[in-house]
């Protein structure tokens, strides 16, 4: 074979081998920017927890909360993470007041083990279990003329939601009159949680950057 025919298949060659490795290494950076896109995506940058010092100075505040049926998130997120805001505020800066409305899960277990964990924490706190379970309050036969309830197109007096929800929020307000016979310190902040992931960090920068709005 000449000389000139083997130089040429050896650029035709070069040429080929040189686009494959070209592609390969297009492919590889393609996968590798893919991945690196998802992992920073499924992966939450790391909470950074303003400081104590960082908080607007002499705050007391007045932690509310209402659940039903909350069992799950409870036990995975809600407790801990409010065990976690009452260390970082201060215990003494703090009052907790819960209202388990009546579920029929073990929502009533999981909050009595917050409880304890507020008491031994020196955390000042009311925990409220109904008696009554939701399907009980809704179905009663109420009063002539008590509030809250309405006849409807189905030809029965029945629970109006609104009412029945603002009356479990003003009974959880009510504490903060019976929090302030023991400490006559004003409450600055009232937090509503319910059933909610939340964080020390979110709720601290909420603090900090919207004051007046919290």
């Amino acid at each position: 074979m000449p000389v000139s025919v083997m130089l040429l298949k050896l650029r035709r060659y070069l040429r080929r081998f040189r686009r494959t490795w070209i592609k390969l290494l297009i492919a590889y950076a393609t996968i590798v920017l893919t991945w690196d896109t998802v992992w920073l995506l499924r992966t939450p940058p790391p909470e950074r927890v303003p400081t104590s010092h960082t908080l607007p100075p002499h705050e007391r505040y007045f932690i509310a909360s209402i659940h039903w049926n909350n069992e799950g998130i409870l036990r995975s997120h809600w407790n801990n993470a409010v065990l976690d805001l009452v260390k970082h505020l201060g215990a003494e800066n703090t009052y907790v007041a819960v209202l388990e409305g009546g579920s029929w899960d073990n929502s009533k277990g999981a909050l009595q083990e917050l409880e304890i964990e507020l008491s031994s924490l020196g955390v000042p706190h009311t925990v409220t279990l109904e008696k009554m379970t939701h399907k009980e309050e809704i179905s009663r036969v109420p009063t002539p003329d008590e509030p809250g309830w309405v006849w409807t197109s189905r030809g029965r007096t029945e629970r109006r939601r609104i009412p029945y929800l603002a009356n479990l929020r003003n009974r959880v307000m009510a504490q903060m009159a019976q929090a302030n016979d023991t400490d006559s310190r004003p409450f600055t902040k009232v937090l509503w949680l319910n059933d909610v992931v939340f964080t020390v960090a979110s709720l601290a920068s909420t603090i900090i950057t919207n004051a007046d709005l919290v």
